[in-house]
């Protein structure tokens, strides 16, 4: 399982690395050479995210599961519906995102839903979310590489493990 998430980790980073790292003036060895750089560090901060998840598991008695093509975790508090959302669906929902030590970086207000179509939120939720159906509970805990990657995103700093707690209010 870990050659194959790793090998889709390592896919993925050389479309965005291709996408926003290559340059036309370089020639083909450098640009090559740079890919390598840029992957392998895609996979090792891959590896250190996995190692900080398993240890809040386990530290936080949690028992999640793990996708085996993608290495995010998740555990479903509750499936909902018979019906899930596709990564073209937009979805309603309420939410709290976290970082691993527990600082809140955003979150719904009480009696309020956010919608958004599902295809324009990180991969982490388009890769999660279609696993519960419509009123269903899921908490998904995100290697960075899944959500904000290696960028600060307001105050959530660059290559950190995120956890989305989401309720699946109603999809189209």
């Amino acid at each position: 399982m870990k050659k194959l998430v790793l090998a889709l980790v390592f896919a993925f980073s050389s479309m965005a690395f291709i996408s926003s790292c290559v340059n036309m003036d370089d020639t083909y060895e450098e640009n090559l050479k740079k890919q390598e750089e840029y992957n392998k560090m895609v996979v090792e901060q891959f590896t250190k995210d996995t190692t900080l998840i398993v240890k809040y598991i386990a530290d936080s008695s949690l028992v999640a599961q793990v996708d085996t093509s993608y290495g995010f975790y998740y555990i479903i508090e509750k499936p909902g519906s018979d019906n899930h959302p596709t990564t073209s669906s937009y979805v309603e929902v309420k939410y709290k995102g976290y970082l691993l030590n527990g600082t809140v970086f955003h979150e719904t207000k009480e009696n309020t839903t956010t919608s958004a179509s599902l295809n324009t939120l990180i991969s982490g939720w388009q890769l999660g979310l279609p696993l519960i159906g419509t009123e269903g509970k899921i908490t998904l805990i995100l290697p960075s590489y899944y959500a904000y990657g290696m960028s600060d995103y307001g105050s959530i700093p660059a290559n950190s493990v995120v956890i989305f707690e989401i309720e699946l209010i109603s999809f189209y």
